[in-house]
């Protein structure tokens, strides 16, 4: 039984592992805010990962109530330093190290996705300001003319969207 809490927490590490590397991908293309479709087959990929991490955890989770009501306690108690009490030395250095390297592969991924929220909100707010300058320029630029009164359409070819920044 505690073989299989090691077993699931090294696939729970092999699938948070492509997440952070997903992750670091993505940065790139978030920063370049120009590739739409990328960002949509990383968030499908990103879907797909985290069925399997679901399922990792949902195994993990059977397996140490298994060992929970062997031992006569709640599941939440069995933390893996407290598994690791009740395995021979070469399976508590296996499990420790395992937990170690997911512990600090979440951390990873966690720094990481805060990164690419902050880049996200950027694209998102430059969006909303792009759409409200627009939407200003449009009402302003069709009301009124060099003397104040209400101007005459013409169309100047010059667009703001047009334009770099």
């Amino acid at each position: 039984m505690y073989q299989a809490v090691g077993e699931q927490l090294a696939a729970l590490l092999a699938v948070y592992g492509q997440l952070l590397q997903l992750a670091r991908e993505k940065e790139p293309v978030l920063q370049a805010n120009k590739d739409l479709e990328a960002l949509r087959g990383f968030t499908e990929r990103e879907e797909a990962l985290m069925a399997r991490a679901a399922q990792a955890e949902r195994l993990r989770m059977e397996a140490v109530a298994k060992i929970a009501e062997g031992k006569g306690v709640a599941p939440e108690v069995l933390t893996v330093s407290a598994l690791a009490e009740h395995v021979t030395p070469p399976e508590r250095e296996a499990l420790l190290a395992v937990a170690g390297e997911l512990a600090e592969v979440m951390r990873q991924l966690r720094a990481q996705n805060d990164m690419n929220r902050q880049l996200l909100q950027m694209n998102l707010s430059f969006a909303a300001f792009v759409l409200d300058s627009t939407a200003r320029e449009t009402s302003l630029g069709d009301t009124y003319g060099a003397s104040g009164a209400p101007a005459e359409k013409a169309d100047s070819g010059y667009r703001f969207l047009d334009s770099e920044i």
